[in-house]
């Protein structure tokens, strides 16, 4: 249980505030119960909204956000608590060296200690040692060390600390020490860590997580994935040093010691190489329409929409059909926008720009996606015949004659033959045929009706499938 009454007062007082879940070390946005990014202050919030959304949303407690223009610094020490309650002595040294906030952390076995100082370093972690001022959040617990519960300056004592957990800019890697060597202002550190919360979004990104995993047979060496994670990382937004600890936390993941993630000129080389040129800067220009998200719809099996400024939503269909410049121009044709020869050439680039626009949505159902192409479908009409009460239904569904018609209740009447063909090419769903679409009409509640129709001096029978009143909307189409 968190302990608001022990978190310091002149903390509370700043706008820096998201909270945690259990099991969930990712930060959230107290406003809307949104994932919160730490680079990001509009995804804070105050700590009266943190105390409130803990309550609403299941929340196990606030969490606070150390920025460049706050005067905080926290420092992180893990598994200095054993499970008698005892201190570890040399933790003990720093807690009574720094003399100012200091709680338990989330898992007891640890402390947080936060006082007012800025790092003399880049360097943020070695062994069970971390220290922030800037781009991290705490999950705060209140659960007072000592009964310390002032900030105070820390300044000269973090200096010392900083020299005797990194040595100068030395850290560890396989029990050896290492200097962290700079590119540029970068500075390669062989225990660097991406950020917790763009790594776990990137993670629900399919083609990410195989790089990530080393599970791309295309790539016959360990550059290569260097290569491709350092394309997702800067297509996202992230920093050149959020690039580079990215590519040297999955090496050392993948115990590679080659060491050569820590080479300035081979990480410059790498990010230079992925960074979009003058003319890749504005592919999504060439787009016939003006695209505010690109929504994927399903962790593994995705399918993708385009939701443009007007509201209208494009089905671009599952990932293979996405990936084809001329499936995308059928699916945009179908809505009366026409995808030029050049914007057909850099279609593989307009899709790396579009889905840095990727807003996830975990899942869909069946009925859903049908529900989605049968309103594609019908709007591409621009009228229907109607049938009066009277009307020969055959001379409409004839051979050649239209798919559809409505009547005068509202009911549509579909051919399925033809509602079928259009499915197979404009929904990307696997193993569409008759039978499958039938199902899916009838979870819609459209119900089966057996016609006979002339055809060439023969009678034959067809199936229509006809929706309840009121499907089709007056003047709708």
């Amino acid at each position: 249980m968190t302990d608001y009454n022990n978190i310091p007062p002149e903390m509370k007082a700043l706008d820096q505030w998201v909270f945690y879940k259990k099991g969930d070390k990712r930060p959230w946005n107290p406003r809307n119960n949104q994932p919160a990014s730490v680079s990001d202050s509009r995804t804070w919030g105050t700590f009266k909204q943190v105390v409130q959304a803990v309550k609403d949303y299941r929340g196990e407690g606030p969490g606070f956000v150390f920025t460049e223009n706050d005067p905080y610094c926290a420092i992180d020490i893990d598994k200095c608590i054993d499970e008698d309650g005892q201190m570890d002595p040399e933790a003990q040294e720093i807690i009574d060296r720094l003399d100012s906030y200091t709680e338990v952390s989330l898992s007891g076995r640890g402390i947080h200690i936060i006082g007012r100082g800025k790092k003399p370093t880049n360097r943020c972690r070695r062994g069970n040692v971390e220290i922030y001022d800037k781009s991290r959040y705490f999950a705060l617990t209140g659960n007072l060390w000592q009964g310390r519960k002032e900030t105070k300056d820390i300044q000269g004592p973090l200096g010392w600390l900083c020299e005797e957990t990194f040595g100068g800019g030395v850290s560890v890697q396989g029990g050896k020490d290492v200097e962290a060597e700079p590119v540029s202002d970068l500075v390669l550190d062989p225990n660097a860590e991406p950020p917790a919360d763009k790594f776990d979004v990137l993670m629900k990104d399919r083609l990410f997580a195989k790089t990530w995993k080393r599970q791309r047979e295309e790539f016959k060496s360990q550059s290569e994935y260097d290569l491709s994670l350092a394309g997702f990382a800067v297509r996202r937004g992230w920093s050149d040093q959020e690039a580079a600890n990215l590519i040297i936390a999955h090496r050392r993941k993948h115990g590679d010691e080659s060491g050569k993630a820590l080479r300035q000129d081979y990480i410059r080389m790498t990010l230079e190489k992925v960074k979009p040129k003058a003319d890749d800067e504005d592919v999504l220009s060439l787009l016939p329409c003006k695209v505010v998200s690109l929504r994927q719809i399903g962790i593994d099996d995705s399918d993708y929409e385009l939701v443009l400024d007007s509201g209208e939503v494009v089905r671009m269909g599952n990932t293979e059909m996405f990936l084809q410049a001329r499936k995308a121009r059928a699916r945009l044709y179908d809505h009366s926008y026409e995808l030029s020869d050049k914007a057909m050439k850099r279609w593989p680039k307009i899709v790396m720009k579009l889905r840095e626009l990727v807003e996830i949505k975990d899942s869909v159902t069946r009925e859903d996606t049908t529900k989605s192409w049968l309103e594609d479908y019908i709007s591409t009409r621009i009228s229907m015949p109607r049938i009066e009460d009277k009307g020969d239904i055959t001379e409409i569904f004839g051979s050649g004659q239209n798919s559809m018609a409505t009547d005068k209740k509202g009911r549509l009447y579909l051919r399925l033959s033809d509602i079928t063909r259009y499915a197979r090419v404009h929904t990307g769903l696997p193993n569409v045929s008759v039978k499958t679409v039938a199902h899916d009409l009838l979870d819609l509640k459209f119900e089966k009706q057996k016609v006979d129709i002339k055809e060439e001096g023969r009678r034959k029978q067809i199936s229509l499938w006809v929706s309840k009143p009121g499907f089709i909307r007056e003047g709708s189409v």
